[in-house]
């Protein structure tokens, strides 16, 4: 096989992907990975998209296989729009398409959940071409100078993972490999109502279940805490819709609330309703005036 032709990256293109830089030049790309005895294989790392649309173009890819031109490229072989699901690995035959004529379709990949994915495609000798794709979530705690790797138990179409592990003063939790060159990955981070106040003290508390994925920097991922012992489940059977409970060793009931003098004390639930009635045991966001808290009342 041609040495450039090995050297050059696929592209992965289409609405299907989003915020995601691998391979040269920071471009979203299936890059040369190894030959087998089934030919050369492609691969990489990526979170392709679901889009809540009609329109399958947004949910779907292709793959251009030169620099920014849109021919040729790789498309899904005798089956438009091939579904790739979260909980089942798919595999494909793809064919490389060179020219805008009837008997070359343009036939994409269409994505029917969300989430991080290993993608690799396999040339062989007689230019056959093969896709394949698995859902591959993982969970990393990040907090000074660790990275704990999550262990994760994986369901007919569930993916819960569990840690107990050590922070100093902060952590994050990183959804992917590696951070890029401009240090930016894939994290869960609180997902907050416009309602709820945006700035916690995290002191006696469990984190709020409500978060979400986004592609950020660790700064911005960067939960501020107590020193002391958490234990974390999370479950990303739903990439867009993640459940995360972060709890502390810590619990104590509330015995004062600093507050403004002039302003009352008001209780939200974590998920940022407001609280009227007597307060049973649990985990509440306590505001006064500008001053904001989360206490455990048991």
């Amino acid at each position: 096989m041609d040495t450039e032709f090995i050297k050059n990256p696929f592209r992965i293109v289409g609405g299907a992907y989003k915020g995601w830089s691998t391979g040269p030049d920071n471009i979203l790309a299936l890059t040369y990975s190894h030959n087998d005895d089934n030919g050369t294989v492609y691969a990489a790392e990526c979170v392709l998209n679901h889009a809540e649309s009609e329109d399958k173009d947004g949910s779907a890819f292709k793959l251009i296989a030169s620099d920014y031109s849109w021919m040729p490229c790789v498309c899904a072989k005798n089956e438009p729009f091939a579904e790739i699901g979260a909980f089942k690995p798919f595999e494909g035959e793809a064919y490389l398409r060179t020219a805008e004529t009837e008997d070359q379709p343009d036939f994409k990949w269409y994505i029917v959940n969300s989430g991080l994915y290993k993608v690799s495609l396999t040339v062989n000798g007689n230019a056959e071409y093969k896709l394949s794709a698995d859902y591959v979530p993982s969970l990393t705690v990040m907090t000074g100078d660790k990275e704990i790797e999550c262990k994760s138990e994986k369901g007919e179409e569930s993916v819960i993972f569990n840690i107990t592990f050590e922070a100093n003063d902060s952590y994050a939790l990183r959804l992917s490999g590696a951070l890029d060159a401009d240090g930016y990955g894939w994290f869960l981070v609180p997902a907050l109502a416009a309602d709820e106040p945006s700035t916690l003290e995290n002191s006696d508390t469990s984190l709020p279940a409500k978060f979400k994925t986004e592609w950020c920097t660790l700064d911005k991922a960067r939960q501020t805490v107590d020193s002391g012992k958490y234990t974390l489940k999370a479950d990303l059977s739903d990439w867009n819709n993640p459940t995360v409970q972060v709890e502390s060793s810590i619990t104590t009931g509330i015995a004062h609330i600093e507050s403004d003098a002039t302003e009352p004390v008001e209780f939200y639930t974590v998920q940022g309703v407001k609280v009227d009635h007597a307060l049973t045991p649990g985990i509440y966001i306590v505001r006064s005036g500008n001053n904001v808290s989360k206490k455990v009342i048991k």
